[in-house]
């Protein structure tokens, strides 16, 4: 005798590593699971794999770059084990540096992108929130990671020492010292 198709689905979505996709679409899944037992007669095949598909097209929720650890969903920043309390402007300026990470941006960029401007002020509004994120993200003994590229903008950098990426990004802009 056979068994119905939703208890050989339960049986493997219960198979190992399917739990991160089953916390996703856990809910939507379990209530459909409930009407094909009670109702029966059709497949769950497409719906398993629509789900699974959602559950692959679901964004990032949590951002790294080295130490810097920043959660989309609680709208926390961390480095290392150091909790840092950013204000909204500041979440959305680390959030698109992060996305971005190794990368120039320039003044323009970032007040297009962060700011939503759709012009360019006469101003030093991102130098100004650029120095006090910095302040946040670099503790006392800890080495530097957004670094300022002279007349070029800014880069999120963790993984190799300041001076050996502003010696790189001098090099590539044709200045020497």
């Amino acid at each position: 005798m056979t068994r119905p198709v939703a208890d050989q689905m339960v049986e493997t979505l219960a198979a190992p590593g399917i739990e991160h996709i089953y916390g996703i679409v856990g809910d939507s899944l379990n209530s459909f699971i409930d009407a094909q037992r009670r109702h029966g007669g059709f497949e769950l095949s497409a719906l398993i794999e629509a789900l699974v598909q959602r559950a692959v097209d679901t964004p990032e929720t949590k951002l790294h770059a080295g130490p810097l650890e920043l959660d989309l969903i609680e709208r926390t920043a961390k480095r290392g084990d150091r909790s840092i309390d950013l204000l909204p402007r500041e979440f959305r300026l680390l959030e698109y540096m992060m996305r971005r990470e190794g990368r120039i941006l320039t003044r323009e960029m970032l007040l297009r992108e962060v700011w939503k401007y759709r012009f360019v002020p006469k101003s030093n509004l991102v130098d100004v929130h650029m120095g006090r994120l910095r302040r946040k993200i670099d503790g006392p003994h800890e080495p530097p990671m957004i670094l300022t590229v002279h007349r070029k903008g800014f880069i999120l950098r963790s993984d190799r020492p300041a001076q050996h990426i502003l010696q790189k990004a001098r090099k590539r802009l044709g200045w020497s010292r």
